[in-house]
C-alpha cells in the first residue's frame, strides 16, 4: 500500500520525467469565475466576458464568418519576452469551426489573434512586467457561434529545449477553465467600404 505523500512524490517524479516539472494534480484544472485573475505561468490572466461580433479592431469578418471576442487582461510575470505563439498556447477554447490567421482550420483551440484593447493593434508579444487589456479573438463560421464557451488556461514550464538546448516556455498544461456566456451577434452585418 502506498501512502498519500509517497503517491504525490511518485506523481511529481513521473511528471518531471515527461518534461513537465510542475506538480501533477489528479483533480485537474480548477474552475475560474469570469473576472477572476489566475496564474497560468508565465502569465496572469483575467477573462471578463465574451461577445460575438462581425467587426473587431476595424476588421470586418468575411461573408459567412464572425468573431468570438473575449475581453480581459494579460500580464507577463516570467523572465524574458514571449511571442504571440506562447499566448496562443496559453488560451485554448472549445469552439468548433474556427480558423487560423492564414484561414486554415484551427484544430487546437488557439485564438486567431489577440488585440490590445483601446488601440486595436495586434499583440505580437509581451515584455516582463507588462499588463495589457486585450481582446482575444477567434474567427469562426457564423452559423457555428455558440451561446457559451469554455476557455482552458494553460501554464508553461521554463526549460531548455530538447533539440537546441535554448531555454524557453514549453509543455503547456491546463491549470484552469473559464466558462463564459457569449453575447449574440448583432442583427446586421456592417457594410464593408468599397475600394
Amino acid at each position: 500500500m502506498v501512502s498519500a505523500p509517497e503517491s504525490q512524490a511518485r506523481a511529481e517524479s513521473r511528471s518531471g520525467v515527461l518534461g513537465r516539472w510542475g506538480r501533477a494534480t489528479p483533480e485537474g484544472p480548477r474552475a475560474v469565475a469570469p473576472g477572476d485573475v489566475v496564474r497560468a505561468t508565465p502569465f496572469r490572466v483575467r477573462l471578463d466576458r465574451a461577445v460575438a461580433a462581425y467587426e473587431v479592431a476595424g476588421d470586418v469578418a468575411d461573408e459567412g464568418r464572425a468573431y468570438v471576442v473575449v475581453e480581459g487582461t494579460l500580464a507577463l510575470d516570467g523572465p524574458g519576452s514571449v511571442g504571440s505563439s506562447i499566448v496562443g498556447e496559453a488560451l485554448q477554447a472549445d469552439l468548433e469551426s474556427t480558423y487560423t490567421l492564414f484561414d486554415g482550420a484551427e484544430k487546437d483551440g488557439a485564438p486567431t489573434t489577440v488585440y490590445v484593447d483601446g488601440d486595436g493593434t495586434e499583440l505580437l508579444g509581451l515584455g516582463p512586467g507588462l499588463t495589457y487589456d486585450v481582446l482575444v479573438v477567434w474567427t469562426i463560421d457564423e452559423a457555428a457561434v455558440p451561446a457559451s464557451m469554455t476557455v482552458r488556461l494553460r501554464e508553461h514550464t521554463w526549460r531548455s529545449g530538447f533539440l537546441d538546448k535554448f531555454e524557453g516556455w514549453f509543455d503547456p498544461a491546463p491549470v484552469g477553465v473559464v466558462d463564459l456566456d457569449i453575447a449574440p451577434l448583432p442583427d446586421e452585418r456592417p457594410a464593408e467600404d468599397g475600394l
